[in-house]
């Protein structure tokens, strides 16, 4: 096998989930089946022109493509596109280039694609392709109405790019054949709208178990809690803003002798999360903003806390977390994908304000309780969350289909 793989925007630095996925899977088969990897940059970025010190493998070769930063004009344009907006949006002519140059030079017996952006490139050409979904864009823009419904004018806007998601996910190439999913409940939805014989594997998402060195908290009088996430989305600005109006001031005033204090971790924070910390002196509230690592960051905390709204897929915040040894608290949106991972074994389940207070508070005054689910959670992970093990099984997929 020989495969060639298609990121559909830039991936580096590799600092959020989706590129740390791409990147993670492409250095993973490599190891078993040369990959080139389409990746294209932003021309005139100092930061995603960066690329890591080595690829890991001889196996990996990178192609890299210069594009235009996307603009407001783009954006609106794609809106407007007959085509689901995320295609649009990341449909460049450049890769298209790059792609045909590459196919039309070299031999190759397979195309992955990430994500159904990726497919378009694909269409002039009879290659078997693989499609790495990442989200079930169908499920995914579901979410996003359920979330927005009292908003008119984003419901319309919503509703209209479902419809067009709905379409293309209803109509995949006939040369595709193979499906990766994030986890088995969005394997078996998949399967459904596929309606074709073709297989559809569930490859989870996962850590670095090296990178992410486990280390268990001392039961000291602090208690810190987190937040983690690319602060740019409005889910997680969402997920922050619950976590510091309803739950932490709670849990402060639950714990009077205790120092409770909260971080919000990721880049991009809107002003009014910076300003955050200035404007509520008395909540003791550090926000990061873009962090080089965040691993020494988590190692700060005491509780991970997620009350997310919304979203797709498998959470790589909260499997580093794991590794980390941090325990967390989250709701149904932020375990998705994790089918191995057991309430009060290896996560903390809550699903209102009023129940992340509770749970926070046990867990504060029983520091055993907390390091003991934090070391089962870091054991899951080394047994089935590792990217070293997901992507040997991936390469071993991919080797029966011939």
């Amino acid at each position: 096998m020989n495969i060639l793989m298609i990121a559909p925007f830039p991936i580096f630095p590799i600092n959020v989930g989706d590129r740390v996925r791409i990147w993670q899977i492409a250095n993973g088969i490599a190891r078993y089946i040369p990959v080139t990897l389409v990746v294209p940059y932003e021309i005139g970025s100092t930061e995603t022109a960066v690329l890591p010190g080595n690829c890991g493998t001889l196996r990996l070769t990178l192609e890299r493509v210069g594009i235009p930063p996307i603009n407001h004009l783009r954006r609106v344009r794609s809106l407007l596109s007959a085509c689901p907006y995320h295609v649009a949006l990341h449909y460049r002519a450049q890769i298209q280039q790059a792609v045909n140059q590459l196919l039309a030079t070299e031999h190759f017996t397979h195309i992955y694609c990430h994500f159904i952006y990726s497919l378009p490139y694909t269409y002039q050409h009879n290659y078997p392709v693989i499609l790495d979904q990442h989200n079930v864009f169908t499920l995914y823009f579901h979410r996003q109405l359920m979330m927005h419904k009292g908003n008119k004018w984003r419901t319309w806007i919503l509703q209209r790019n479902l419809n067009k998601v709905i379409q293309f996910e209803n109509n995949l190439p006939s040369n595709l054949v193979g499906v990766v999913s994030v986890s088995e409940a969005e394997r078996v939805i998949t399967q459904a709208y596929a309606n074709r014989s073709i297989p559809v594997w569930s490859v989870p998402n996962g850590a670095d178990t090296e990178q992410y060195s486990y280390q268990e908290r001392d039961p000291l009088d602090r208690f810190v809690l987190g937040f983690l996430g690319s602060m740019e989305l409005e889910l997680n600005e969402r997920g922050a803003l619950v976590l510091l109006k309803e739950i932490y001031p709670a849990v402060q005033a639950h714990l009077p002798d205790r120092k409770v204090e909260a971080m919000i971790i990721g880049r991009n924070p809107s002003p009014r999360l910076i300003a955050w910390p200035q404007e509520h002196r008395e909540q003791h509230v550090t926000v990061t903003g873009t962090v080089p690592d965040t691993l020494p960051y988590l190692h700060q905390l005491d509780a991970l806390v997620l009350p997310l709204q919304s979203g797709g897929g498998t959470k790589l915040r909260v499997l580093e977390a794991m590794a980390a040894g941090v325990c967390i608290v989250g709701n149904r949106f932020a375990f998705m994908g994790l089918d191995e991972a057991v309430p009060d074994t290896h996560i903390c389940v809550a699903e209102d304000a009023t129940a992340f207070v509770e749970v926070l508070c046990d867990l504060a005054e029983n520091p055993t309780r907390r390091n003991r689910i934090a070391q089962d959670a870091r054991q899951l992970v080394e047994q089935h969350y590792s990217w070293n093990q997901i992507t040997t099984d991936l390469a071993h997929t991919l080797q029966d289909l011939g």
